[in-house]
Order: structure tokens, then sequence, then C-alpha cells
């Protein structure tokens, strides 16, 4: 998949369009086709963009945590029934 990533923190010059590796939801989670996405001035400076809730370090990660989609039906590892395909997230966490 192609993605804007983030290879240093220094603004617009550390970022770069290129392809990243395809993600792969776990169980309780969905993969959503992202066709806009949000992206702050300061993004690239917030320690969160860096570094996972975990304390893990993030190599080269996608900006944003606003974003609207498409869920992808084969990714769908949830018990449920119902389902809305169009998807928009807005979340603490980051793509």
């Amino acid at each position: 998949m192609k993605a804007i990533r983030l290879h240093t923190n220094s603004g617009p010059s550390g970022i770069v369009y290129e392809e990243a590796p395809q993600p792969h939801p776990k169980e309780g989670e969905v993969l959503v086709r992202v066709y806009a996405a949000a992206i702050t001035p300061g993004e690239h400076l917030w320690p969160e963009t860096w570094k996972a809730a975990t304390g893990q370090e993030r190599s080269r990660p996608i900006p944003g945590h606003e974003c609207s989609g498409v869920v992808n039906p084969n990714s769908i590892l949830l018990k449920i029934t119902q389902v809305s395909w169009w998807a928009s997230c807005d979340s603490p966490g980051y793509l």
C-alpha cells in the first residue's frame, strides 16, 4: 500500500510518500481503506507520533488520527451481525 510516512521530525522535508507494509488486523479490529486523513502541522513533533502507548518506538510512522474510509469486509474478525461499511475515526492512536 502507499502511505505518507514520517522519516524525521523536521517538518515537511521529513514527509515521504512511499510503499508501506500492509496492516493485518487482530481480533476485534478491522482494516479500513482510508480515503481521507487529517494531519496537523505539528503532528511530527508529538511524542505519541514516534512512540506507541506500549513504549515501543515507531519507525517511519504514518501520521493522522482522523480519517474516513471504507471497512474491508475481508478483515472483519468480530462476532457481529450488522456493520456499517463506511468508517470514520477520531482516536488517540495513530494509523
